[in-house]
């Protein structure tokens, strides 16, 4: 319901100067306020109390005046033009009333307005007719005061605001005729009609239709003659009212007795009327239903629907309703019935009293509804109650003898007990635990976990007790570490459990405690033990995959050895009879030209064969190719002394050596993977030696790892390289710099390619045993492995390696010029 707003002081001051008895009440009829002329006639105190009850501003207010003030709110506005009224001091005077609806801005119903007139006093009231014009002016519904024959005196503002129109646009127009509105040839009759006889003193109320540009209203008309003391009617007051929202209103209304009688008959409610003057009784359908009638058995009297109450609930149900009617207040009853097929029902009713007009009940409405079902059910529920309370007594003792088992386990125990509050407070704990932590009960109790707790262990602790504490889980199970009275630090496991209230609030944790020490100190050997096996597990696995390596590499030099020495001989045999051959051929040579010179007309078969053995081009090329069989015999020197200086199977042990023949034998033997192809120019070696003496080393072993790093950059390169074109590799050429140099007392040699790097989160493992980039079948991950442990372990030297995406890597070797004596 809207609250009913104040009145704004300016129409106070107007109430109060009002020339007519004018009242405002709230929407529960309470005082807002009034005109002193309301107070003189109706004999009321001047200060009243703001929503006071206008039963007690005025006790003897007539009894059916509530009744009408909810039609008036309802939207119905009610006139009377005769009544008869006691005030206070018992005088009763005869008054002609007008209660209309009091709408805020909105158009929202928020109160009444009540305007009355003593008719004894009417005459006298010739000299406030003037008055009449501030009371036109303060409404907020159509008002105007008009002549007899119905032309406009003067308007309300908000009637001139609504139109958009000036004072001097209407005044002095007849009513019917006024530039506000499109009035059809009816509605004019109408109201030229209503304003005639209210020109003759009747107050006329007339509903009409009228249009404003595309909007239609439904507007009620209140026309009201003002007579001058000798009766003849001077004024009219013409007040009109937009019912368009009234009409909605009434509309909504129908609905809801519609939806509310839809919803008695869904609930299977029946309801019931009692004519107290006739003693008719009106059933609606389901009501005939409730007493297993049908409809058509009617007509019904209120003795016949008497006669089907039970007898022992027969004078409680008069009571209960004679009751209703002498104090007018409403009613609810339950009691029983013998339907037609002596079934036996429960019933639930209430009700309330009708007044009518004069405020006198004459009627009683009522709703019945069939509650058998949910009275069996509660004589159900009281057996169960009884039967609840009979298992709880039962119980009660199971319980009791229960306890008394659970508190002898709880304190005797083979393990540590203990309860313990949301903030970690000890509560309770038994004996074991008293005894595992070296306190007593009471001196446990003045303790929380943070004082129990090892400070390594306490953050996790607290973790997981708020976890448990939010409802993210029930239970746990951690091992920690306790600290003792006696500052002792000991392992234990411990399961907590949560035990929470009906709203899931965890209320305290139950924990079971077991010593775990001793399995913690066999565990830490057994991790010890397991740690070291691990690491000789390691180390066995190196040594084997060195020993592998190592003997493939020593079969692969002894093979090279006994290769190098094979081709060795025919290439020294060859070699050594070049130069004779190419004497012997230079002396027939000669000879052939002297036989020439001297003999220059030989027999023509020697000129035929000569012809066709093309003597010339045979004296101008044999010279050439005995030059390149002496290169190619040199060239084969030179292999098989670089692949026995690469093998250096002579030379097992530490001794001093010329790295550079190790380096060159190196690239000699990988020639054929950096030479120009034909889908690559090839890859540049860059050398750049310095001035390095003989270094003290195992030749066979720094030659290994020359070969593992060399081959490493070409094998990236050669990856880089398959993504880019043949004029892309030319334009940024693959290349590998060799640069070598000493540094006080050590020797340097680094090893960079310019390809694409190796990435900085695998750099921290290239030297791990099989640890490899290579897809599978093209790599063991021993090479570097092995390399770093030749430089490491047996020259005692570093093998580091600088690697950026992008520019390339570089490996960079650093071992002793002289390796240093053998501790004895």
């Amino acid at each position: 319901m809207t609250a009913s707003p104040a009145v704004d002081p300016h129409a106070l001051a107007w109430l109060k100067q009002a020339p007519v008895a004018l009242l405002v009440l709230d929407q529960q009829m309470g005082y807002l306020a009034a005109s002193q002329r309301w107070h003189q006639l109706y004999q009321v105190p001047d200060e009243i109390t703001v929503h006071t009850p206008l039963t007690q501003v005025w006790p003897t207010c007539p009894r059916h005046w509530p009744a009408i003030h909810q039609q008036v709110l309802a939207g119905k506005p009610q006139i009377q033009s005769s009544e008869r009224l006691k005030l206070v001091s018992e005088q009763v005077i005869t008054v002609q009333w007008e209660a209309q609806p009091w709408q805020d801005d909105d158009g929202a119903v928020v109160g009444v307005l009540w305007t009355s007139q003593a008719i004894e006093s009417l005459k006298d009231e010739s000299t406030a007719i003037a008055a009449l014009a501030p009371l036109v002016e303060q409404s907020i519904h159509f008002m105007a005061l008009l002549t007899p024959r119905g032309h406009i005196l003067t308007v309300n503002q908000a009637t001139l605001a609504a139109a958009d129109l000036e004072p001097s646009a209407i005044r002095g127009s007849l009513l019917w005729e006024a530039p506000w509105w499109e009035m059809s040839v009816s509605t004019r009759a109408q109201l030229k009609g209503a304003i005639a006889k209210a020109a003759n003193g009747e107050t006329v109320q007339r509903e009409v239709t009228l249009k404003r540009q595309t909007q239609e209203r439904a507007v009620d008309f209140v026309f009201l003659p003002i007579a001058a003391p000798d009766g003849h009617i001077v004024y009219l007051i013409a007040e009109g009212r937009d019912l368009s929202s009234q009409k909605s209103v009434e509309q909504a209304l129908s609905r809801s007795e519609r939806m509310f009688r839809a919803a008695l008959k869904l609930a299977q409610m029946g309801s019931w009327e009692w004519n107290i003057l006739t003693g008719e009784v009106i059933w609606s359908p389901e009501t005939f239903k409730i007493y297993g009638l049908a409809p058509q058995q009617t007509p019904l009297s209120f003795e016949r629907q008497i006669g089907y109450v039970h007898p022992d609930d027969r004078q409680r149900f008069y009571s209960t309703l004679y009751e209703t009617i002498y104090q007018e207040q409403p009613y609810a009853l339950e009691f029983q019935i013998v339907r037609a097929d002596n079934q036996r029902r429960h019933l639930f009713a209430q009700g309330e009293p009708i007044r009518n007009e004069h405020g006198e009940v004459t009627h009683l409405f009522g709703t019945l509804l069939d509650i058998s079902d949910r009275k069996q059910m509660e004589l159900q529920l009281q057996q169960e109650k009884a039967d609840l309370a009979t298992l709880v007594d039962q119980y009660s003792e199971q319980l009791a003898e229960n306890m008394a088992e659970y508190q002898a386990v709880f304190e005797f125990a083979g393990v540590g007990l203990d309860y313990i509050d949301r903030q970690g407070r000890v509560l309770r704990a038994n004996r074991y635990c008293c005894e595992l932590l070296g306190y007593s009960e009471p001196e446990l109790l003045e303790l929380t976990l943070h004082d129990l707790t090892h400070p390594d262990d306490l953050e996790h602790d607290l973790k997981i007790q708020q976890e448990i504490l939010s409802g993210q889980r029930s239970h746990f199970t951690l091992e920690k570490r306790c600290l003792r009275k006696d500052g002792q630090a000991i392992w234990v496991r411990v399961n907590r459990t949560a035990v929470r209230d009906n709203q899931g609030r965890t209320q305290y944790l139950i924990g079971v405690l077991q010593d775990i020490s001793r399995f913690k100190t066999v565990e830490l050997e057994l991790r010890e033990q397991a740690t070291a096996l691990e690491a000789t597990i390691q180390k066995l696995q190196r040594t084997q995959a060195q020993l592998v390596q190592t003997e493939k590499l020593s079969s692969l030099g002894q093979l090279v050895a006994g290769v190098a020495h094979e081709i060795n001989n025919p290439v020294n045999f060859i070699y050594g009879n070049l130069s004779h051959a190419s004497d012997y051929i230079h002396d027939l040579l000669g000879l052939i030209a002297l036989y020439r010179k001297y003999y220059p007309h030989p027999h023509i078969e020697i000129t035929e064969e000569r012809e066709a053995i093309d003597l010339e081009f045979l004296v101008e090329d044999l010279p050439q190719i005995f030059t390149s069989m002496q290169v190619g015999a040199d060239r084969i020197k030179e292999i098989v002394a670089s692949l026995r200086h690469f093998s250096r199977m002579d030379e097992a042990e530490m001794k001093p050596v010329n790295l550079h023949e190790g380096i060159d034998s190196t690239l000699m033997i990988l020639q054929n993977r950096l030479k120009p192809r034909a889908e690559s120019p090839g890859i540049a070696i860059e050398k750049q030696y310095g001035d390095l003496p003989k270094v003290e080393c195992y030749a066979g072993q720094l030659n290994q790892v020359f070969m593992n790093i060399i081959s490493n950059a070409i094998d990236a390169l050669e990856e880089r390289d398959r993504d880019r074109t043949y004029a892309e590799i030319e334009q940024q050429p693959s290349q590998i710099s060799i640069t070598t140099d000493t540094l006080g007392s050590l020797a340097t040699i680094t090893i960079q390619d310019n390809g694409a790097g190796i990435p900085t989160d695998i750099q921290s493992r290239l030297f791990d045993p099989f640890f490899t980039t290579k897809p599978v079948g093209k790599g063991t991950g021993l090479g570097l492995a092995i390399s770093y442990q030749i430089i490491v372990e047996k020259h005692r030297g570093q093998l580091v390696c600088e690697s950026m995406p992008e520019t390339g890597t570089a490996f960079a070797i650093t071992i002793p010029l002289e390796q240093p004596e053998p501790n004895p």
